[in-house]
């Protein structure tokens, strides 16, 4: 069942692919990534990374091939639909950000771009191994976040939460705050999922501001070549929705405005 709120206050979406046969990063080859993503009408320029991000499930690997002059990674900035790219040597994080101004394009829009950025990296700087290695994806992992903040029918995090997912220390009455609240599992087919809820607070000019910030994630690990990874990528997404919709409460469904279609 697709699903579409009118007001989600979603604020990021990223998609994680863990690379097994790493990419060989030096700075002549970002900045023919750089060119050929100009070319393409993909990306505009170069920014500074945030920090290095750990690759979901990054196992061990070979350094064989890499170049010793290899920098740690680059982020591409400057997309027309509001997407920034990271590249580490073992990860691909494409992602969009409500602060890059640009509305979601929607996950369909994502995955396209996506598919034409793995292409072109391989094109432009695939290493021999890359080139003629079956699968270069290890682990695919999607993830979601919304911040919302009190009003309507949500006063409190508890309220986000459905009867059946609250845990029954949840229950009762007692709680009248929630700081952290997580759960994370895998599933018979081996799709591993996290929910992850939170109160935060930012001091402001006269009071304190509340928000819930309301992080899904799932990920899954392609133990053969021939998964692709695309293909994984959908029904991770599918199943995301599934969960969203059992974990969120009637409220939050009547504040953010579900329809079903």
């Amino acid at each position: 069942m697709a699903m579409r709120f009118e007001r989600l206050p979603h604020v990021e979406t990223v998609v994680r692919l863990t690379i097994s046969v790493p990419f060989d990063i030096t700075l002549n080859n970002i900045i023919r990534l750089k060119d050929r993503f100009l070319q393409e009408k993909q990306f505009t320029g170069l920014a500074d990374l945030d920090g290095l991000e750990v690759p979901p499930g990054a196992g061990t690997w070979s350094l064989a091939g890499i170049s010793p002059v290899a920098i740690q990674g680059a982020k591409f900035v400057g997309n027309a639909i509001g997407l920034e790219l990271t590249m580490q040597m073992q990860l691909l994080a494409l992602r969009w950000t409500a602060r890059s101004g640009a509305a979601y394009p929607g996950f369909v829009a994502l995955c396209e771009s996506l598919r034409t950025l793995v292409g072109v990296i391989l094109e432009e700087i695939g290493t021999a191994e890359q080139k003629t290695h079956a699968q270069i994806v290890a682990v695919v992992n999607l993830g979601y976040i919304s911040l919302a903040t009190p009003g309507g029918k949500i006063e409190k995090l508890t309220d986000v939460l459905s009867e059946c997912a609250q845990a029954p220390l949840l229950r009762g009455g007692r709680v009248d705050k929630i700081h952290n609240f997580t759960l994370s599992w895998r599933e018979t087919d081996g799709v591993d999922l996290r929910l992850d809820l939170s109160t935060q607070e930012k001091a402001g000019s006269t009071s304190k501001e509340t928000r819930f910030r309301i992080l899904t994630v799932a990920g899954k690990t392609l133990e053969n070549s021939t998964a692709n990874p695309f293909d994984t990528l959908v029904s991770l997404h599918s199943r995301l929705e599934d969960t969203f919709l059992a974990v969120i409460s009637e409220n939050a469904k009547t504040d953010w405005g579900l329809q079903t279609q």
